[in-house]
């Protein structure tokens, strides 16, 4: 398509030029002859004499100029009129302008007003709270709240393969108190570690569970008793004070070595 404009425009451009060459000559015409025709027909249009005017016409052309002349009189004025309606054009342009912003304005603050008192009126339709989503466990859609009871129910149901690890997550995951949570598993390290460095003392293998500390710091805390389960201690009832107590006593045919053990510590 570009290529045919161009061609047109081309084309237009030679033909113009050809026009202002002036009239054609042959190919065996002489020059003398092309000059003489030149001259001849120059000199009898500049010879003709020239007709007088008759009298309609001297009464057109005076009408003719007298118009001109009437017109130039009048300009000013028409202009001046033009003017005045250009300018009142754009007065009331402006003023219709003022008028549909004001409006504007009156209906968006009317629209604010309604949706603040629609929200007001009709709480049931904002969302309450947030919610959930894990694939891991299930494909429900739940609230904080329910995930927890969720998870820890699901955890609970994993200590039969992975006991030491799941009571880990357990620890870390079911309780709220991350202050708590940090004494306890300090306390449970404390544990561990005194068998590790003292394999021969009885003292250390042996947990009473009314102990204050216990008590205070590992009994209230989700997955806690479990670790230690997993961990090799078991519910004895032994003597003490002229009575019996509970104690965690450690079992060394449950865990396969220290190492075992020393790796429970690390875990949680």
């Amino acid at each position: 398509m570009a290529d045919k404009i161009k061609k047109f425009f081309e084309k237009k451009k030679a033909e113009a030029k050809f026009k202002k060459a002036g009239p054609g000559h042959r190919l065996n015409e002489s020059r003398s002859e092309s000059l003489s025709q030149k001259s001849s027909s120059s000199g009898s249009v500049s010879n003709v004499p020239r007709a007088p005017l008759s009298a309609e016409a001297k009464q057109a052309a005076a009408a003719a100029l007298a118009r001109l002349e009437g017109g130039k009189t009048n300009a000013p004025a028409f202009n001046t009129s033009l003017a005045a309606i250009q300018a009142k054009v754009k007065r009331e342009l402006e003023a219709e302008k003022k008028l549909a912003a004001a409006a504007s304005e009156m209906k968006t603050e009317s629209e604010s007003e309604s949706s603040f008192k629609e929200f007001e009126a009709s709480p049931i339709l904002a969302v309450k709270g947030v919610y959930f989503k894990c694939p891991l466990i299930g494909p429900e859609i739940l609230s904080k709240e329910e995930w927890r009871v969720k998870i820890k129910d699901f955890l609970y149901e994993q200590l039969g393969e992975e006991r030491g690890l799941t009571a880990c997550l357990i620890i870390h995951s079911c309780n709220k108190n991350k202050d708590k949570v940090e004494q306890c598993v300090e306390t449970l390290c404390k544990y561990l570690e005194n068998i590790v460095h003292n394999p021969d003392e009885d003292k250390y293998q042996r947990i009473r569970m009314s102990n204050r500390i216990f008590q205070e710091k590992v009994v209230g805390i989700e997955g806690a008793l479990e670790f230690l389960s997993a961990a090799g201690f078991k519910q004895q009832m032994l003597p003490f004070q002229d009575s019996e107590d509970s104690f965690l006593v450690f079992d060394k045919n449950e865990v396969e070595d220290m190492e075992t053990l020393n790796a429970r510590k690390i875990v949680c």
